[in-house]
């Protein structure tokens, strides 16, 4: 921080619209002294949602090409039903993943 004192940082990643109530209730909470705002865009890549089963339960896949990834809550719902860890629903091909061949998984009741 400024001339080498201890100091914290908070990031808030928010809606444009919510700018404002979000740095009133940092000020409030935090009692800072002052607030730097950065205004960022995302440009999101299309995509398709399909669904894999793992041991029974569905798991929706946002998938691009060649690539899919999980909804995380469907993983952690997955590995808190079956104890097993989030990260085995995750990996393409594991933990009774069908596998398409495009994106290492496939659509919900396929048999690869």
């Amino acid at each position: 921080m400024k001339k080498g004192r201890p100091g914290h940082v908070l990031h808030v990643l928010t809606d444009a619209t919510l700018v404002e109530p979000q740095r009133a209730e940092i000020q409030r909470v935090t009692g800072t002294m002052g607030i730097r705002a950065t205004a960022v865009e995302r440009w999101p890549v299309a995509r398709a949602l399909e669904q894999v089963t793992v041991d029974g339960m569905s798991i929706r896949m946002k998938v691009i090409s060649g690539r899919a990834k999980p909804e995380f809550d469907d993983v952690a719902l997955v590995a808190a039903k079956t104890g097993a860890a989030p990260a085995r629903g995750r990996q393409p091909g594991r933990g009774g993943v069908a596998r398409h061949p495009a994106t290492g998984f496939g659509p919900e009741g396929s048999s690869a």
